[in-house]
């Protein structure tokens, strides 16, 4: 059966009328097409060569929202059908949007490293997926490989790429409807005597400052994504959902560790952390090999010792096991200091995993 999708107007506001592909689309109603451009930390674009019945064209991943999805969450599906993929968690970020006189159209932009064999390509669209630099991508307009469309897409996505910050510490503004988290505390008050008032607007006593020369005035609200907020364990009991405020705006920072920063966020959702619940953040963290040294200590620290034992069991090596020590022995130093071990578990958990690296280190030699 035909898929039904939603028509909308000349302003890309969904109406009530639907069409089903290969219908003739009324006059004053548009499709809504959308596009995803996906970079990689070296630069270099994906993109997917459609079968020959379908002109067998090198392009981005794209299509048509099914009815009932917005634009962001029929991209979600385009990538999940046609290359495999979960996008679902990702920083998706709309830069470009519009209605020409045949469709309207969302363009959105992510940044993520991505081994192709984990690609499954829908066979009956695709024959092939790579990655192609800017330089291979240009000769390729060269030899009219790329149709209009794409072109302009690129063009697009230059420009947007072209605007991002340039700042030692910002890397771009992100996408305010993503999903994001922060740890907070509720059982006891952070040292200033405040605590975070839940599903209203917290505005920051320092505002985000894009020029910041040191990471200490960045100002605003850290917060992160579910990929990486196991590193913020300790910094709290409760888990919390974020939302930004639509006069809001939201920065992706540099840092590998997933920060963003914002002036205002909404804190709903609340979750209290326990053993069960942080083992699952760890199970689901995508963080660089060295921040779990850090983040098996807090884990410690935390109470969660079975978390940060596990933890250890599956990171430390006894090739690594000097970096390991090391970041620990950092990392408990600055902990010492901010008062976060300071009760019997805390020593009792961070003795523990001394005594288990110690172990390593012993039979290593």
């Amino acid at each position: 059966m035909p898929e039904l999708r939603d028509l909308y107007d000349i302003n890309s506001n969904k109406t009530d009328r639907t069409y089903y592909k290969g219908d003739k689309i009324p006059e004053g109603y548009y499709p809504m097409v959308v596009m995803i451009v996906i970079r990689n930390s070296k630069g270099e674009f994906l993109m997917q060569k459609r079968v020959a019945s379908k002109g067998g064209d090198w392009g981005v991943t794209g299509g048509h929202p099914k009815s009932g999805e917005t634009p962001r969450e029929g991209i979600i599906t385009e990538v999940k059908e046609e290359l495999g993929l979960d996008f679902s968690g990702e920083n998706i970020i709309e830069y470009d949007s519009g209605c020409d006189k045949k469709d309207c159209y969302k363009m959105y932009f992510v940044t993520k490293d991505i081994d192709l064999k984990e690609i499954t390509i829908q066979e009956d669209e695709l024959t092939e997926v790579r990655w192609f630099s800017m330089e291979e991508l240009k000769d390729m307009v060269e030899r009219n490989e790329l149709n209009e469309n794409q072109i302009s897409c690129f063009i697009k996505v230059c420009d947007f790429l072209n605007k991002k910050i340039s700042n030692e510490f910002f890397e771009c503004e992100a996408d305010r409807n993503g999903k994001y988290y922060r740890v907070i505390h509720t059982v006891k008050e952070y040292n200033d005597g405040k605590r975070f008032p839940l599903n209203e607007i917290v505005v920051s006593d320092k505002k985000v400052d894009l020029n910041a020369t040191k990471r200490e005035d960045i100002g605003g609200f850290y917060i992160s994504t579910l990929e990486y907020i196991f590193r913020w364990i300790i910094r709290g009991d409760t888990l919390c959902e974020v939302t930004i405020p639509e006069d809001t705006k939201i920065y992706k920072t540099t840092s590998e560790n997933g920060i963003f920063v914002a002036d205002k966020i909404i804190l709903t959702n609340p979750i209290k952390l326990d053993e069960d619940l942080v083992m699952k953040l760890y199970k689901e963290s995508k963080l660089p090999e060295i921040s779990y040294f850090k983040a098996m200590a807090a884990s410690a620290i935390s109470g969660y010792i079975n978390v940060a034992l596990k933890v250890l069991d599956d990171k430390v090596t006894k090739d690594n096991i000097e970096i390991a020590i090391n970041e620990i022995d950092d990392f408990c130093k600055r902990r010492y200091g901010e008062k976060y071990i300071n009760d019997d578990v805390a020593k009792e958990n961070i003795d523990i995993l001394y005594s288990k690296l110690k172990e390593i280190k012993d039979n290593q030699n």
